[in-house]
């Protein structure tokens, strides 16, 4: 998980997932939804 400063925010785009090109939001947006999801996937693996 690359970390940037704030003068970074806007200049670099992550390549996240599926080849998707995102904002520095987005991605942010999309990390947690994906750790969500790998969550729930342990959860119903448990089970």
């Amino acid at each position: 998980m690359l970390i940037t400063g704030p003068d970074d925010e806007h200049d670099n785009e992550d390549v996240v997932g599926h080849g998707q090109r995102v904002s520095k939001e987005n991605c942010m947006q999309l990390r947690v939804m994906g750790l969500q999801q790998e969550q729930q996937q342990q959860q119903q693996q448990q089970q």
